[in-house]
């Protein structure tokens, strides 16, 4: 047993003395040219550009390292290495950080263009770094933080004529004189629409005129948002899916607030909590052409006015959605003749509502799954109520 074992040690043995050198050095996954003094590495991950000079410029589909986009996870550009060429990191979807040398002096056209760069980390001072030349369709460079040997850049950029915005640690601060721009679904939308998720607190300093349309759309984590008197307009759906929007900090009256114009499908800041130099704006709004809405500190919300109430859907709430968890009671008060499909439906806090004797109709899921809704007492004036109305009132007793 013994002469055994010790044949087979010798076998391997021999099999390892017969290896070449090389099969027990780093093996790298690739490698190759990026310009007349500059190579490329790739191992493990990780992206190296090292050399002399600058780097080759490319389209998106002559990349060396292209057939490997999906294994970068970082870029390092060493010192030597005097710019980065045009569409070297496109399409490096896994891409999170990249180091870049002081030596790097100019970054091409679209470098940075499709990628999911988190953070860059250069070798040199925040001076230094705003002296390197960045081309067009970089714009990812704006929108991460960039760490110096003395400080961070943090994302910034223009978004109006005269003004410009940072955000740092969770606060998006807007400043400068004038008007925001304005930003289209789908077409153009705000410069930090890819970071939105960060942003928790907004403040838009004084000088700052309008809001522009759909500025904050989907910042769902945004929570205070600061006024100043400067502003006069808040454009269309400028909150939109700002779910979490709690707090707004005017630094004017009530009355003075009561005067800015606020375009619609900013449902998110009216019911957010309002806060004036002299008190607090009750949430309040329209609900139908002639119809308007109030919400009072004790959770009760009364819907006034002549005619028909708007219909609401599941996608596309009633004004009051973001503060629903607050509702108690419902008065409708005498004029309004139909209360509008989904108006309240999941308000789980309501327990009881006061009809008019002459409303006509009550839409679909009107009170759907108004689970603690106790009581309601319908007149004979109404004539149609809508499939599901009451849908899941469990406690209701009519």
């Amino acid at each position: 047993m013994k002469k055994r074992v010790l044949s087979i040690l010798l076998v391997v043995c021999l099999i390892v003395s017969l290896l070449p050198v090389s099969a027990f050095a780093d093996e790298v996954d690739a490698s190759g040219t990026c310009g007349e003094n500059v190579t490329w590495t790739l191992k493990d991950g990780v992206l190296t550009i090292s050399g002399t000079g600058a780097m080759e410029d490319y389209r998106w589909d002559t990349v060396p390292w292209r057939n490997y986009s999906e294994t970068i996870e970082k870029v390092v550009v060493e010192d030597g290495v005097t710019s980065i060429g045009s569409a070297t990191l496109d399409d490096l979807w896994m891409l999170v950080s990249v180091e870049i040398s002081d030596t790097v002096v100019s970054i091409s056209n679209g470098a940075f263009y499709c990628c999911n760069l988190r953070e860059v980390f250069y070798s040199g001072t925040v001076e230094q770094w705003s002296t390197v030349n960045i081309l067009d369709g970089n714009e990812k460079l704006y929108l991460v933080t960039v760490h110096c040997a003395d400080g961070d850049v943090f994302p910034h950029g223009i978004c109006g004529e005269n003004l410009t915005w940072t955000l740092a640690n969770g606060t998006l601060a807007i400043s400068g004189t004038g008007d925001m721009e304005d930003y289209y679904l789908e077409i153009e939308c705000s410069p930090w629409v890819d970071i939105a998720e960060e942003i928790v607190n907004v403040v838009i300093e004084p000088g700052v005129t309008s809001i522009g349309e759909y500025a904050f759309l989907d910042c769902t984590n945004l929570v205070d948002i600061t006024v100043p008197d400067t502003v006069t307009i808040i454009g269309l759906g400028a909150f939109n899916d700002c779910d979490s929007l709690t707090n707004v900090n005017y630094s004017e009256t009530v009355e003075q607030w009561e005067k800015i114009s606020i375009a619609d499908d900013n449902n998110r800041l009216l019911t957010a909590k309002i806060h004036c130099t002299d008190g607090d704006v009750i949430p309040h709004g329209t609900c139908g052409e002639n119809v308007t809405w109030r919400l009072d500190e004790d959770g009760t919300l009364t819907i006034s006015g002549m005619g028909a109430m708007a219909d609401y859907d599941y996608w596309d709430g009633a004004p009051w959605d973001g503060r629903k968890d607050s509702i108690i009671n419902v008065v409708i008060e005498d004029g309004v003749t139909s209360i509008g499909s989904y108006a309240f439906s999941d308000c789980t806090s309501l327990e009881g509502i006061i009809l008019p004797d002459g409303l006509k109709s009550i839409g679909t899921k009107a009170f759907g799954y108004c689970r603690n809704l106790s009581t309601v007492s319908i007149s004979d004036s109404v004539t149609s109520i809508g499939s599901y109305a009451f849908d899941e009132c469990y406690e209701l007793n009519t």
